[in-house]
């Protein structure tokens, strides 16, 4: 079942595997970032901080949050699936590069979602989504992982397959800097570095 898998990300992109998505990302992986809300309220100060998800998938990271959420995903059927299976938070089918809102967010959030794109200009766009004193929060797979997932991504076991960029920590932090964060820091928490700017 996963090549089957592996060969739909690869040909259909994401709509062809939001159904199996959510089962194939649960596990050790994804429990390990049930963190995430917790260190995103600790940094804004707020038990439910208002969150935009961008690269939501199916939801299942924003589920966690219980304030005011919105979800942004380049898939419509990714969408289709957190719609009907998480119906409590806004989403919107849209590229995060040009998605833009006139809401402000407490938190703009980001799983596993830069390692795909190759331009990180696109993180000043999410600075201007965020209320004063607002912070982006990103959660990137550690380099240590690099191994497993070329290992995972040959066996076709990794959703989504294909060209993974790995940055360094100081890269991130660099282009967090360069799109107007302050006070931009980074935390090891294995299988994950978390980091994090202000507005």
């Amino acid at each position: 079942m996963a090549e089957d898998i592996s060969e739909k990300t690869e040909h259909g992109g994401h709509d062809s595997i939001a159904e199996v998505y959510d089962n194939q990302k649960k596990g050790w992986y994804m429990n390990r970032l049930k963190v995430v809300p917790r260190k995103v309220s600790e940094l804004t100060g707020k038990e439910r901080p208002s969150v935009l998800e961008m690269g939501c998938g199916t939801g299942l990271v924003l589920s966690w949050f219980e304030g005011k959420k919105t979800g942004v995903d380049c898939s419509a059927g990714m969408i289709e699936v957190a719609k009907r299976q998480r119906p409590d938070a806004k989403y919107a089918v849209s590229d995060v590069r040009s998605f833009r809102t006139r809401e402000k967010f407490d938190a703009v959030v980001m799983v596993d979602l830069i390692e795909f794109i190759e331009d990180l200009s696109f993180l000043s766009g999410a600075r201007g989504m965020l209320a004063d004193g607002g912070v982006l929060f990103i959660a990137n797979a550690s380099p240590k992982l690099r191994p497993a997932v070329w290992l995972l991504d040959k066996m076709k076991r990794k959703l989504p397959t294909g060209k993974w960029l790995w940055r360094k920590p100081q890269e991130i932090t660099a282009a967090m800097e360069a799109a107007g964060f302050r006070n931009v820091c980074s935390e090891s928490r294995f299988p994950h570095v978390y980091y994090w700017g202000f507005e």
